[in-house]
């Protein structure tokens, strides 16, 4: 059986996660230097992507 890649991986987590009836809410992290190190910024694109993602409510 051939490995999942890592956005594969993570589509996986989130459909699992979305069947257990879970829902995600993330906040922007601070002093992130290079966009690419935002994992925030990356679950929360995979969470909407999923139908996951709630809107914080601060």
């Amino acid at each position: 059986m051939a490995r999942r890649t890592p956005q594969q991986e993570l589509e996986h987590q989130m459909q699992k996660m979305k069947n257990m009836g879970v829902t995600i809410s993330v906040s922007p992290a601070l002093g992130i230097p290079r966009p690419e190190f935002d994992v925030a910024a990356t679950i929360a694109a995979a969470a909407k992507s999923a139908g996951i993602y709630e809107e914080s409510s601060n």
